[in-house]
């Protein structure tokens, strides 16, 4: 039940991170950078088992403090928890996702693509380094959303790069009876188009700089 990033652009585009206030009567934006450790993670095949991991570092040979999607052996997912001040009826008329890609240099093209995916639930939990799950969707009871939103470009290193229109996911999330300010969305990305063996790495909020960033534009009911 995918969806392209084309089906789902808008006029409105990406929001710049420097606004605030509303846009028209009624409008509001909310800009939310992920700062806690455990609000974003992946999930990697180490030692053949399939593991959640708050983040890689040096340790792992990786450049800093980093998510990652792939499809080299690691298999990485990755999964970003947004806690939005947003009430309950709220309509959804724009959110975009901001990643800066660390990297690497090589190895993955930059109009390589991933897909952006929400956990069916309006109350994921945090994520655990201690958890172990044959699948990223048994980080949460409810598992993922099947609908799907595709074309995500990974872009060069050393730059930001923006989702496509993800509305339609958050608002699945806004409207669940449990929803209400407060409560969180967690996307899930995994790969959309990329070659065997590419894998795309971004900054994570332990990193310090360049967090995951959603960016709404709701209308209060």
């Amino acid at each position: 039940a995918g969806s392209d990033a084309g089906a789902l652009e808008t006029d409105a585009g990406p929001i710049d991170a420097g606004q605030s206030g509303a846009v028209d009567a009624g409008v509001a934006e909310l800009d939310v950078a992920l700062r806690a450790d455990d609000d974003d993670c992946l999930w990697a095949i180490m030692d053949r088992t399939q593991r959640e991991l708050l983040r890689f570092g040096p340790d792992d040979g990786a450049d800093g403090f980093i998510v990652e999607v792939g499809t080299d052996s690691e298999q990485a997912r990755m999964g970003l928890r947004f806690v939005l001040d947003v009430p309950q009826g709220a309509r959804i008329e724009s959110a975009y996702l901001t990643l800066y890609r660390v990297g690497p240099e090589s190895n993955t093209a930059p109009a390589s693509t991933m897909k952006v995916q929400v956990f069916d639930t309006a109350s994921p939990p945090a994520c655990d380094a201690s958890h172990l799950h044959d699948v990223p969707a048994a980080h949460a009871p409810e598992g993922l959303w099947p609908t799907w939103v595709g074309g995500y470009v990974v872009g060069p290193p050393r730059q930001e790069t923006v989702s496509p229109e993800l509305a339609s996911l958050v608002q699945h999330i806004v409207d669940k009876p449990t929803w209400q300010a407060g409560s969180a969305v967690m996307l899930f990305l995994s790969p959309d188009s990329m070659s065997d063996g590419e894998f795309a790495q971004f900054s994570d909020s332990y990193a310090g700089e360049y967090p995951p960033r959603l960016s709404l534009r709701y209308r209060a009911p």
